[in-house]
């Protein structure tokens, strides 16, 4: 097995691996060629067994900018560098709505939109005719 270097526990690991699971991990490398496609099989299955027990009934988390910074810790600097520009976007796109959500409440407030800002209709009072093609108001007598 190629060496690789170590990486933090996640807390989401800690929560879901018992520390016989754990020791198993560990293990894994030591163990005979012949019992390790095994014993890594029933490894993952544990976890997922033990990650299913542990989140039934669980609400769904809804605050996804509050944990980008719990989740630099366990990333890569390229990783942390995407996490951080795509957590600026979202920052920014909130900001945005919160803005134009302040900007209607504000013209809403004054009272109502000004009339060129109507959406029923044209503001020019004289496009407004009959409708009729060939029509000459003038004539109509």
């Amino acid at each position: 097995m190629e060496q690789k270097p170590p990486r933090l526990m996640t807390p989401f690991d800690s929560l879901i691996t018992p520390p016989g699971l754990y020791t198993l991990k560990l293990l894994l490398p030591y163990t005979p060629p012949s019992a390790q496609h095994f014993l890594a099989v029933y490894i993952k299955f544990a976890e997922l067994s033990y990650t299913m027990e542990h989140f039934r009934g669980f609400p769904a988390a809804s605050r996804p900018l509050e944990l980008f910074s719990e989740l630099k810790a366990y990333m890569s600097p390229e990783e942390r560098e995407n996490l951080e520009q795509m957590e600026a976007m979202m920052n920014m796109m909130e900001m945005m709505q919160h803005a134009d959500a302040a900007d209607f409440m504000q013209d809403f407030m004054k009272g109502g939109f000004e009339d060129d800002e109507r959406m029923d209709g044209p503001s020019d009072a004289e496009e407004y005719g009959s409708g009729e093609a060939g029509a000459d108001p003038q004539r109509s007598q």
